[in-house]
């Protein structure tokens, strides 16, 4: 970048033919101008073109701090973890063994996806009531956490360190860990858990 003739000290785009050929050099020339209308200046031109390939460069060394852990990179996935407590208690405990947390893909919000794991959850107590005897032998709560991974992950940038990085499917345990608040919650109370189990 060159400095403004004007002696502001502001700096000025560098001509758009010196941006296409670096897009070229990158493979990606002809990126971002779909957009701009047949009157679009160059200035604008080059602007447009400069963003899609600081975005380019910062894809990259995102990439790079992420290493293989392409699960933290993908929209769309959530963290979970489901966990129970006892009526006049403040502990809550992890239930649900592998079944009770992880990472999961959807298309809904984190609301929904809560929801849904709770229902899931709650499914398979009831169809494995002798796995689950505590749960309704106490009068216990349940409830299910969720946290989107990509928002996560790019909002808080040590997560990307390779040596911060958990086990994927202990992610949420590693959120919790780190007082992260999650996205969304959903509970369900003594009465509603007894409900669905024997309902």
């Amino acid at each position: 970048m060159r400095e403004n003739p004007t002696g502001s000290g502001l700096r000025r785009l560098p001509p758009l033919q010196e941006l296409e050929q670096v897009a070229e050099s990158l493979n990606l020339p002809g990126v971002g101008q779909a957009g701009l209308s047949e009157d679009a200046t160059d200035l604008e031109r080059a602007a447009v073109l400069l963003a899609h390939i600081a975005a380019w460069a910062a894809d990259g060394a995102q990439n790079a701090k992420y290493g293989g852990a392409d699960y933290l990179r993908q929209p769309g996935r959530y963290a979970f973890r489901v966990e129970a407590v006892e009526e006049g208690s403040s502990h809550w405990r992890d239930v649900g063994g592998g079944d009770g947390y992880g990472i999961q893909e959807s298309a809904d919000g984190p609301e929904a996806f809560a929801a849904a794991v709770m229902l899931r959850f709650l499914g398979h107590v009831r169809a494995h009531r002798d796995d689950y005897e505590d749960l309704f032998d106490e009068d216990v709560h349940v409830r299910v956490s969720v946290w989107d991974v990509h928002s996560v992950a790019s909002s808080w940038p040590s997560m990307r360190a390779p040596e911060d990085l958990p086990d994927p499917a202990r992610f949420a345990f590693h959120l919790a860990a780190n007082k992260i608040s999650p996205h969304a919650r959903e509970l369900r109370t003594p009465v509603q858990v007894h409900r669905h189990i024997f309902g």
